[in-house]
């Protein structure tokens, strides 16, 4: 007797033994409003022009990495030269942890304009923003990026972060003492 397609892959699914397979795809400027929004009230940020989305693991990779090989070490997320980047097979937009995650992303693109806006500038503004911003190393972008998702996740209630707070956050973000580097190295 032979069985339908659809029947099998019903069986299949809840089963529990297989996983549809999630393609890559781009997030509309509809869908990021909410999170640009949040991003634009909780920081002195412009968020314009609009990053580019790219829900696409293997993009990402590409993006970070300069080679493919490299997707057992993809990040979930990446903000790159004005690019927003997310795990395509891990990514979901109907999670509230993953939404935070944008939040924190949108903060990161950003701190990339304001950078870009100073480079722009001269050398003067680049060192004033950098102080005014603490920002000494690429990872102390992080602090702000955190404290924003953390504020964004804490008003939705997100189980995930009861446990974490401003020390945490401060750790996550901390420069090696003495560190300086150069921001958003490509």
């Amino acid at each position: 007797m032979k069985k339908s397609a659809g029947f099998l892959l019903g069986a299949v699914l809840l089963s529990g033994c297989a996983q549809l397979e999630r393609a890559p795809y781009d997030l509309s400027h509809d869908q990021l409003a909410p999170y640009v929004q949040f991003v634009l009230d909780n920081t002195e940020y412009s968020l314009a022009p609009l990053p580019r989305v790219i829900v696409d693991r293997r993009e990402m990779t590409l993006a970070y990495s300069g080679s493919a090989s490299a997707l057992a070490f993809a990040p979930f997320a990446l903000a790159w030269n004005g690019n927003i980047y997310l795990d395509h097979t891990r990514f979901d937009i109907s999670q509230p942890r993953h939404r935070s995650t944008l939040v924190h992303e949108l903060v990161h693109h950003g701190q990339y304009l304001a950078y870009q806006r100073a480079v722009a500038a001269g050398p003067n503004a680049v060192a004033s923003l950098r102080a005014r911003k603490g920002w000494d190393c690429n990872k102390s972008l992080e602090h702000e990026a955190y404290a924003v998702e953390l504020k964004w996740a804490k008003q939705y209630d997100i189980e995930a972060y009861r446990s974490i707070d401003a020390v945490n956050v401060h750790q996550m973000a901390a420069c090696p003492r003495g560190y300086r580097d150069q921001l958003f190295t490509e």
